[in-house]
Formats: C-alpha cells, structure tokens, sequence
C-alpha cells in the first residue's frame, strides 16, 4: 500500500497544551517549563506529530474538538496501533499504551504478540476457510469451560461518532482512515487489509474492514469507540456462542474465554447481538451486519428453532414477574423459588450464562421478602459472573453492582434494627 501525504496539522491554541503525558489537556501556565510536552517527544509514545486535519464543515458538530490521528507502530512488541479521536482522550491513554504494564499471564500467551517466538506456536486455534461463513477460528484441541482461548490489543482504535460525522464527510474521513492504517507496520497492515469485507460504503475499504468486524462499546473516558484487532475480528458470529470476550481498558487487552467445554474441531463463535432473543428478532438486529445468520442454532429445524424460541420468550416472562414482584413483594418464598429454579435450567439449556442481569433480579426477588442469605448468595453470584464475564476492571466499576451491594446492606441493617 502506497502510504497517503500527510494531512495538515491544526495549530493549538498557544496557551493550550494539547498533548500531555496523562489526562486531559491543561493551562500552559500549569506547566514549569512553561512550554508544552512534544506530541512526539519521549514521554509520548506517537511516532509522529497527530495528523489533524481541518472538517470542512466545521460549523457542524458544535464546539467540541476535532479528531485527530495518532500513530504508536511499537505498540505491543510491534504490532502497532493507530487511533483517531479526540486529542485529549488520546493523552488520556498514554499509560494503557505502554506495554509494561501488560501482565505475564496475558503477555507471555500464545496469542499475545508479546509472547516468545515458541509459545506463539501454541496456540489453541487456528484461522481457515469455511463453507459458506468466509474465513473462521478454529480450535485444534479440547477446551475446559471457562478457560481463555485467546487474547489481543487493538491495531485500530476509532471514535464511534467520527464514522458517520457530517463534519468531516465521507471523503476526509475515508482519508484519514487509510491515513491511519497507512502508518502502521506493513504486517499489520496486511493482516486488516485480509479481514473481511462488507457491502461497500462510501468511507472506502477501511470503514467496511471496521463495521464488518469491530468491536463497540469500548468506552475511553466516557466516550464510545470501536475496536479492530487482528485475530479476534477473525471470529465469526454465533447466536449460541462458544466464547464470551471481555476487555480490560488499562491494558487495552481483549480476551476471549470459552462459554462450555469444547472440542478440537469446534468454530469459535461468540454473539454479535446481545444474548436472549428469538429468531425473528435475531434477525432483525443482524441486518446491520449485512448478513443473513447461518448458525447450529439459526438453521437448526423448525421444531427445534420454535423450542428454543419458547424458552428465550419465557425467560422474557420470568423477568418481567420477578421484577413486577419484586416492587410489590407479591409473591411467596416458595412461588419465587420455583420461578428461579425454573429460569436457571432455562438459562443452562439456551446456554445464556453471561446473562448476568438475571442474577441481579434473583436477588432483588428475595430482598423483597427479607430472605437475606439468599438475597446475598445471588448477589454473591452476580459479581462473581461480572468478573468472569466483564472483567475485574469493569466489575469493580460498575454502578448496577454497587447499587446492589448497597441495597443489600441496607436490607441487613434494618433486619438488625427491628431484632432489637
């Protein structure tokens, strides 16, 4: 690929700095040396100054800032990423890029590009061609459940909001896409280039490469982004998945873990959908992907397609009766452990584990009747499956737990008060 001419760089406001070693950007007056930190110089890991180029219909969008794109081509033992978003979230994640802080249990795996020449032939998978689903992931031995099958970094880093901004228009944005993947070592560039290929869209090959296979909801400080990795956009979709994948920010590592156990031979798959919809509505939300699912569960018979459906539709039911009881305390400790009884086997047999939420309203079921032990053993559960399925990152994070820990607490208390 024939790299693309620069784009021009905006000029920062002179008593802005806008590239700093952590954080957003801040006063030159802060500063001690009272000039700002080269965007390139040692503390920042770019390989060249942003490229930022100038929207042609700047009046659009507001007053926020611009994207600009930034380059880290040793990013992860040479790997490389390129990242387009706003100047100060990128400085926010200078410490994520260093590949120090980068685990050995995650930097010596098979899949790690970090990982010595021979653990990297070790890997559990390998990629192929298969009939009628393009190139696939596939296991060549047996897996335990819940064992990790593989880890990666993303090469390329986008703010959601800048593929479709009116600001910059579909050709700047097809230019800074190729810009930012021109960049970045030839290998890695190879290896996007190979990546599958929806219909194509006005932004150029790029954004086809990234809406066919990245990852969203990848959340930098409070902003949504996608993600394209190397192997990891290889997998295929499933609507019974084989593999859940969680990603852990301070790292920037994506790992995918297995669902059940598997067999050498199986395709790795995980959901491209959330979990826990019929056909029809499977359906619906895949047509933003651009493809029709063939999956074991999709083109399974008709029987067994209406079967799962009455499953899903009931676990449906379930929620709605135990969240309706929970705000009324309506129903007696027997009704409701029956319900949750009933919802677990439909939940093993969908195989929807990841679905933590039911933790959640399993708990608050039994607040609602002052069955504090197993109010606490469903909360227990729901933080424990946050961690598997989230990562401890994001369940030591996340407000819905915190919440709920604290109602339980609350619940504790006033039980004690009223014993005395």
């Amino acid at each position: 690929m024939t790299p693309l001419p620069s784009l021009s760089l905006s000029t920062p406001s002179p008593s802005t700095c806008l590239w700093t070693p952590r954080g957003s950007p801040y006063p030159l007056t802060s500063l001690a040396s009272g000039t700002c930190p080269s965007p390139s110089g040692p503390s920042i890991p770019w390989s060249r100054p942003p490229s930022c180029p100038d929207p042609p219909n700047k009046h659009i969008g507001g007053d926020h800032p611009d994207d600009c794109i930034f380059t880290y081509p040793t990013f992860r033992n040479g790997q490389g990423i390129s990242i387009i978003t706003f100047p100060s979230i990128a400085a926010s994640l200078a410490e994520s890029l260093d590949d120090g802080i980068v685990p050995d249990s995650v930097k010596n795996f098979p899949s790690s590009p970090q990982a010595p020449s021979h653990l990297q032939h070790k890997k559990a998978y390998t990629v192929k061609d298969i009939p009628g689903r393009g190139k696939g992931v596939i296991l060549t031995r047996d897996a335990a459940r819940h064992e990790r099958m593989l880890t990666g970094h993303p090469v390329l880093l986008v703010r959601f909001d800048f593929l479709s901004s009116e600001r910059f228009g579909s050709d700047l944005i097809q230019e800074m896409l190729e810009e930012a993947v021109s960049a970045l070592p030839e290998e890695t560039q190879k290896a996007i280039e190979g990546l599958a290929r929806g219909k194509k869209g006005k932004q150029g090959w790029v954004a086809d490469v990234i809406k066919t296979n990245g990852y969203g909801g990848m959340d930098v400080e409070g902003v949504g982004h996608i993600a394209l990795f190397l192997d990891g956009s290889r997998v295929n979709h499933g609507c019974r998945p084989t593999v859940f994948w969680r990603y852990n920010a301070k790292t920037m590592t994506m790992e995918m873990v297995a669902v059940r156990d598997l067999k050498a031979g199986e395709e790795i798959v995980h959901t491209y959908i959330p979990l826990g919809y019929t056909l029809q509505e499977r359906e619906l939300m895949l047509k933003v992907w651009g493809f029709k699912c063939s999956c074991s569960l999709c083109s399974a018979s008709p029987q067994e397609t209406a079967a799962s459906d009455d499953r899903r539709e009931r676990l449906f039911e379930i929620h709605q009766t135990l969240t309706s009881a929970t705000q009324e305390a309506s129903l007696p400790r027997e009704r409701i452990d029956a319900i949750v009884r009933e919802a677990s086997a439909l939940i093993g047999l969908e195989g929807l584990d990841p679905l933590v939420e039911y933790m959640f309203v399993f708990a608050r079921a039994y607040m609602s009747i002052n069955e504090v032990a197993l109010a606490r053993k469903y909360t227990q559960l729901a933080e424990a499956k946050l961690r598997l399925y989230e990562g401890e990152d994001s369940a030591n994070n996340s407000v819905p737990m915190q919440m709920l820990w604290r109602e339980l607490k609350e619940l504790e208390k006033e039980i004690d008060e009223d014993e005395w």
